[in-house]
């Protein structure tokens, strides 16, 4: 299944080296969050609205394909999906 992640550029060069890691999770579930194609916008603002993420602009936030088995993800809500599982290399 395609999911896209949104995080901060500054993570993107870490990501690409070793995957999507849940223990850096910065929320209380310590997992990799995606959302379908038509929820990436929702997902950009609502990244931007995280405390940690205050003085970070839109431009600042990059979004990643992933390509995942729906035995490895979750549903938390209609089009947003988790995992608690490392991903590998995106």
């Amino acid at each position: 299944m395609k999911l896209y992640n949104v995080t901060h550029r500054r993570h993107l060069e870490s990501i690409l080296a070793t995957g999507l890691d849940p223990r850096k999770a910065k929320g209380k579930r310590k997992s990799v969050w995606g959302v379908v194609g038509s929820r990436v916008e929702w997902a950009l603002v609502h990244v931007l609205a995280k405390p940690w993420n205050r003085d970070a602009k839109l431009n600042d936030l990059v979004v990643i394909e992933l390509s995942l088995s729906r035995a490895e993800v979750r549903r938390y809500r209609t089009a947003i999906w988790y995992t608690a599982e490392s991903v590998g290399r995106v």
